[in-house]
């Protein structure tokens, strides 16, 4: 749905919402809202990756997730040490 839509702005703007959730309301999600966020770090479109870090920072993720998230920053990281001059996170 929103969070792996085809609109990068909804996609990412689906990221925040979900983000912004209460703790309790967050402990409710199901695991596909948790596992669209982690796809989402992978997304090539800058918006749509930056919104999921900074929502995976926000939220306290299932333990299961651990590994999935720590590969995916790993390759932010190194997508962003090679990147273009001006390329900011």
């Amino acid at each position: 749905t929103a969070l792996l839509g085809a609109e990068t702005r909804l996609r990412a703007s689906a990221s925040q919402a979900v983000a912004r959730l209460s703790n309790d309301a967050q402990q409710h999600l199901p695991d596909l809202v948790y596992e669209a966020i982690v796809i989402q770090l992978s997304d090539p479109f800058v918006a749509v990756h930056q919104a999921a870090l900074h929502a995976v920072d926000e939220m306290n993720f299932p333990e299961i997730y651990t590994a999935q998230i720590t590969t995916a920053v790993e390759n932010l990281i190194l997508a962003y040490s090679q990147g273009r001059e001006g390329d900011a996170f």
